[in-house]
């Protein structure tokens, strides 16, 4: 209020020092601090607070440290990428999580994995098809050849035919030395063919590894649109396109 002589608190909220080790587990130190007339605050005796931060969403949380202690009243959402606490001090907090790293050995893990994360966004936002900002953050890595078939139960969008369809997704593919390959279509009504292998919407994702995505069936083994960035560092991306696309890629 404009009458008070309450002088204001500040909190500050820095990053220390953020490290990930070779087995995907990110640790980030944060120095939080709050004061008032530019000195620290210290909590009376039963006063806590409560502290959330931001690490991102679709994270594997493994833990929060205070000075070196486990902290045991928090909670992370996954969907907001908030981890929360309560704490009576103020100094550096620790939290520790990891990748949300996918493996996958058949066509029908990840058409699995894709099909809940694709439910999970479009269920963000009742009434709508979908979130852009919504993302779950995975890496897939592949441990076999893929085949698709015309046997293979295979995933569609309302308007746009591919047997694996990454929606919401932020993370990496690694290949791994394997190959994706789609050997036929499956028809549904009113199509008559899968536009693509691997269909990209509302998602960042990176395409590492050795190994191929080959459309025997004529489609497009990369397809984006809808709010998508594709990194390709690796792989090789074979079609043919004679008689139904002119790409390989396209973004």
């Amino acid at each position: 209020p404009a009458s008070s002589t309450e002088a204001t608190y500040g909190l500050k909220v820095g990053n220390k020092s953020i490290v990930t080790d070779e087995n995907l587990e990110t640790t980030v130190s944060f120095d939080i601090e709050l004061s008032k007339d530019d000195s620290k605050v210290l909590a009376a005796d039963g006063v806590v607070y409560t502290i959330n931060i931001y690490i991102g969403e679709g994270l594997v949380a493994t833990g929060v440290t205070h000075n070196g202690v486990a902290v045991e009243n928090y909670s992370y959402n996954p969907a907001t990428g908030i981890i929360t606490f309560t704490t009576d001090s103020f100094s550096p907090f620790t939290v520790s999580y990891s990748e949300n790293v996918i493996e996958i050995n058949s066509a029908e893990d990840l058409i699995a994995a894709l099909t809940e994360i694709k439910t999970d966004a479009k269920q963000q936002i009742p009434g709508t098809e979908g979130n852009k900002n919504y993302r779950v953050n995975a890496i897939f890595v592949l441990n076999n050849d893929i085949v698709i078939d015309a046997d293979t139960e295979f995933m569609y969008t309302d308007s746009n035919g591919a047997p694996l369809h990454f929606y919401g997704v932020r993370g990496v593919l690694d290949l791994n030395g394997h190959n994706i390959t789609v050997s036929s279509d499956a028809l549904l009504d009113g199509k008559g063919h899968a536009n693509a292998v691997l269909l990209f919407q509302y998602s960042n994702v990176d395409i590492i590894g050795e190994g191929s995505i080959i459309a025997n069936n004529k489609s497009i083994p990369v397809y984006a649109w809808a709010n998508c960035s594709v990194n390709i560092y690796g792989g090789n991306y074979v079609t043919n396109a004679s008689e139904r696309n002119e790409s390989a890629v396209y973004v």
